[in-house]
């Protein structure tokens, strides 16, 4: 299997079976220093450029724009995270994404033998378009080390599923899996909740795990990007 299908996996299973007894708490009753209390939705905008950490190619010539919509519910308070003074979150968020670009390196396997042919006779190497556009839903778990009550860093770590209008490459797959980390943090501006933060994303197909699921066999795929966002908080 892929080396990033196994860390994708691996991650998948640490978002959402690790976690998840502490959805089964009762939040009644408790109260967090920072404003906002336990639930809140979150509304953000994100930007990306293309980097390489898992995938066995940098897909250049690319960028990514993002409207998520996140629903957090903070969990209750664990005594051993409390003497450090951290907190910890759930969120499920939902994301809108176009990615788009021109003149994208593709390996010679990410083509048909036709279009590979196309480019040898033209004496290029394979490249191809994007434009279009991506769903996707992520369970994300999130660590708050709050400096005040109004400023609180934090790191996350989600795993999803994302759907796409259209296949990036040859006998691809709209389906991908979807791994993302990042930093950020809450703050007030003027009063207002807004939240900023810096995330590594990677979507990918897994290659081989689908002829292993019993389907088809699918030319691999597996963008990379570095994004910044800026959003809203509204307590709820």
């Amino acid at each position: 299997m892929h080396k990033a299908s196994i860390f994708l996996l691996t991650g998948m299973i640490f978002a959402l079976v690790c976690p998840l007894q502490l959805w089964a708490a009762d939040p009644a009753g408790t109260e967090h220093e920072p404003s906002g209390g336990p639930r809140s939705l979150r509304f953000h905008f994100q930007y990306g450029w293309p980097t390489r950490y898992f995938s066995q190619k940098l897909y250049s010539n690319f960028n990514t724009a993002s409207l998520n919509l996140t629903y957090e519910k903070e969990c209750p308070p664990v005594p051993f995270l409390a003497k450090f003074n951290l907190l910890e979150s759930l969120l499920l968020e939902f994301r809108f994404l176009k990615i788009w670009g021109n003149n994208i390196p593709l390996y010679h396997d990410q083509v048909s033998p036709a279009r590979l042919a196309e480019f040898n006779a033209a004496g290029r190497e394979p490249t191809t378009n994007w434009d279009t556009y991506q769903i996707g839903l992520t369970p994300y778990y999130r660590l708050y080390y709050p400096l005040t009550k109004s400023f609180r860093p934090y790191f996350e770590l989600g795993v999803g599923l994302t759907w796409l209008l259209e296949e990036l490459v040859e006998n691809g797959t709209r389906w991908n899996f979807g791994l993302y980390t990042g930093v950020g943090t809450d703050f007030r501006l003027f009063d207002l909740p807004l939240y900023a933060f810096f995330r590594f994303e990677h979507f990918s197909n897994g290659m081989k795990l689908w002829s292993q699921m019993g389907i088809e066999e699918k030319r691999l795929i597996g963008p990379e990007t570095m994004v910044v966002g800026l959003g809203f908080r509204w307590p709820l």
